[in-house]
């Protein structure tokens, strides 16, 4: 039951009535984590394309990683344990920027899950072109969506981590990798 409820919340967080993703991430974020978790639409222009991203405001950009980070300010005390999460948005053309097998190249990406000793709990497609793939480790759990588009010369991945104690946020960053916009894919 516990599995349905997000699903079930996460289709009506995304549906028309929710046009801003932004908004549909912030209606996901629990009570729990309302003080140290909003999310904001980022547009990043890159030289291989350009994208909007749902990602926590405030949070540190590292351009090496591709990866959002919660400053220590956002960090819970030590004796709230609503957890720790990161959200990463990056792309690949996996080689030469040029048209592939998009599917056998993301199918690769999700066994490196499985060899680092993560198990696949979900793995759907949601829309043509997108993948959801949702494993878990020990105590975390990593939520990647993938969007991908035929005669495209890469692939754009919505990866967020979550840890065990902040599980309750797990909605929230869902919606947030939902709300990826491609607009360029160079």
């Amino acid at each position: 039951m516990t599995r349905i409820v997000p699903g079930i919340l996460l289709a009506l967080l995304t549906g028309p009535a929710h046009a801003d993703p932004a908004a549909a991430a912030n209606a996901a974020v629990p009570s729990s984590h309302r003080s140290i978790l909003r999310f904001e639409l980022k547009t990043h222009k890159r030289s291989f394309g350009s994208f909007d991203a749902v990602v926590p405001a405030g949070w540190s950009y590292d351009d090496a990683t591709f990866t959002y980070s919660p400053p220590k300010e956002h960090l819970p005390p030590k004796d709230e344990r609503i957890g720790f999460s990161t959200i990463r948005i990056w792309t690949t053309c996996a080689g030469t920027c040029a048209d592939k097998d998009w599917s056998a190249i993301i199918e690769k990406k999700v066994q490196e899950y499985r060899d680092k000793g993560y198990t696949i709990e979900r793995d759907e497609t949601p829309a043509t072109g997108q993948r959801l793939v949702v494993s878990k480790h020990a105590d975390k759990r990593i939520y990647a969506r993938f969007f991908s588009k035929e005669g495209g010369g890469r692939y754009f991945l919505c990866e967020a981590e979550i840890d065990r104690f902040a599980q309750a946020a797990e909605p929230a960053f869902v919606a947030a990798c939902a709300g990826l916009k491609i607009h360029d894919w160079k």
